[in-house]
């Protein structure tokens, strides 16, 4: 029974579930299955929703089955089912609930897939109660547990920006991100690609703040088309598209890149640069300096020099001054919560705390690399202010030689120092992001 399983979505979906490092080659494990494209999209989906989910599953089950002590493979089994019954309505209950049955029988003794089917169908039964969440008497711990989230995040968010708001932001970070790509500009402009999309059947439509993007309106692995091959785009949200924007850097320029890998931010100013100037792209990580290297080639920028360094003893290396420095620092993720969808579970608030000194060490870093007259722009895929407004504000009032500008100055903010993009406010991920001038 169980090699008859080996083909099923569910099944894949329960083994990567079973183990973290499979989780986090989830794009490899895929690759290599003998998968159709929807199925592999189902498995994308159900182990993403589960990992996602898993504090509103927690409660389902809990109120559902009479066993306080479930083994650990059962209950991934019965996160499946439930996932499956409550958040995914195309799929039809029986098949939800059959397969999870049938997978519990090629695993365990009769009793148990017995269980497993029991608290399925109670599941089933209760679906319009248990989809309306539960009823503490305590709003902090109702919402993190409705949408998922942990209760100090929940907190947090609340206490600055209000109810309402923390849940469009939690229901953004609940729903998968969109399929965005950034045209190389180099090979090709945005209408020209968009037509040849077209041809291929692809529909699409522009970013709504990026001029070189697009968001691609169906579902597919783009990395497969040999648009992608050729250099021609590369998959990346919106909002991490805006660090380079915002440093605007110009043909003939040197621009130096920190925490450069994978290497994005870095292949987005060559291509803005016009593939004329020099880029040195620094990061600590060799392995992910190699990706960064092939990317370049993909898209054909060769201005590019890399560097194997950490930040912090970079000094010692490089004594060079650079028109633009962008800094895309290491932070807490939490603007970005539905791309990585268990990035959630890993994270506290002592993270935080020990993140922005970090990021306040690093930014200073960073600021001698700026000549005269040159700019510094400093990012961070978070949506916490002590990752971005209080770094920024930290680093300007011990630096009186670099003053803030206001970046993207036509979009609504609400950040004191910088552009804090929000969901609910951008229909994008969040991110922070901030530019600092240097005096001549």
């Amino acid at each position: 029974m169980k090699n008859q399983l080996t083909d099923s979505p569910r099944y894949i979906a329960f083994e990567i579930l079973r183990n973290r490092q499979s989780q986090a080659n989830l794009a490899g494990i895929l690759k290599n299955c003998n998968l159709s494209s929807i199925d592999k999209a189902l498995v994308t989906q159900l182990v993403q929703g589960v990992n996602r989910e898993k504090l509103f599953l927690d409660w389902v089950i809990e109120l559902t089955s009479s066993c306080r002590k479930i083994d650990k493979d059962v209950k991934i089994l019965l996160y499946l089912g439930a996932y499956q019954l409550l958040c995914l309505d195309k799929i039809p209950p029986y098949a939800a609930i059959s397969e999870s049955v049938e997978i519990g029988k090629s695993l365990f003794k009769p009793h148990v897939a017995k269980y497993i089917n029991g608290v399925l169908r109670s599941i089933d039964r209760k679906k319009s109660l248990l989809k309306e969440g539960p009823v503490t008497g305590d709003n902090i711990k109702n919402i993190s547990i409705y949408y998922s989230h942990p209760e100090w995040m929940i907190k947090r968010w609340m206490k600055r920006w209000g109810k309402d708001f923390t849940e469009e932001i939690c229901k953004f970070n609940n729903s998968p991100p969109p399929l965005t790509i950034r045209i190389n500009t180099i090979k090709t402009n945005r209408e020209e690609l968009s037509l040849k999309l077209q041809e291929k059947g692809i529909t699409s439509k522009p970013l709504n703040f990026i001029p070189e993007g697009l968001e691609i309106l169906k579902n597919l692995r783009a990395e497969n088309l040999t648009y992608y091959r050729d250099g021609f785009f590369t998959l990346q949200g919106e909002s991490s598209m805006f660090p380079a924007n915002c440093l605007d850097p110009k043909q003939g320029d040197t621009i130096l890149d920190l925490c450069a890998a994978p290497g994005n931010k870095t292949t987005h100013t060559g291509e803005l640069m016009n593939n004329r100037g020099k880029i040195l792209s620094v990061d600590i990580s060799e392995k992910r300096l190699k990706i960064l290297s092939s990317n370049c080639i993909r898209l054909g920028i060769n201005i590019v020099n890399i560097m194997v360094s950490d930040i912090m003893k970079l000094k010692d290396k490089l004594k060079e001054e650079f028109n633009g420095v962008l800094l895309d620092a290491p932070c807490s993720g939490t603007g970005v919560l539905s791309r990585h969808s268990d990035s959630r579970w890993n994270r506290d608030i002592k993270d935080i705390k020990r993140l922005s000194l970090l990021q306040k060490n690093m930014i200073e870093e960073a600021s001698h690399f700026v000549k005269p007259g040159g700019s510094m722009v400093y990012s961070v895929c978070s949506i916490e202010p002590e990752e971005g407004e209080e770094v920024v504000q930290s680093f300007i009032e011990c630096n009186k030689d670099f003053f803030p500008e206001k970046p993207f100055p036509e979009i609504e903010n609400r950040a004191s120092m910088g552009l804090l993009l929000l969901p609910p406010l951008h229909n994008i991920e969040g991110f922070f992001i901030a530019k600092l001038r240097r005096k001549q």
